[in-house]
């Protein structure tokens, strides 16, 4: 595997993310958002596991992984401070 194609996963699934991330206009929002993109980011990380590069697959995973790391700490601090924020 190598290192270049993990970054460029990464950053591929970084930058959708932070694409469809920038569409919502509140925190329940950006959580629904960052998980569906997520989905959608891990199926093309299957695909390309599957039937093309796992360097690629990889650095999308652990980018992915690391996104929804940081939605679920949003529902945690939204849920001390505030209530659920998921409906």
């Amino acid at each position: 595997m190598r290192v270049g194609a993990v970054l460029a996963g990464a950053g591929i699934a970084a930058g959708w993310l932070l694409v469809v991330s920038l569409f919502a206009t509140s925190a329940a929002g950006y959580i629904w958002l960052t998980l569906g993109a997520a989905a959608v980011a891990w199926a093309s990380a299957v695909v390309l596991l599957r039937h093309g590069d796992r360097g690629v697959a990889a650095g999308m995973g652990l980018s992915t992984a690391i996104a929804v790391a940081v939605a679920m700490g949003l529902v945690v601090h939204e849920w001390v401070t505030s209530g659920w924020p998921l409906w």
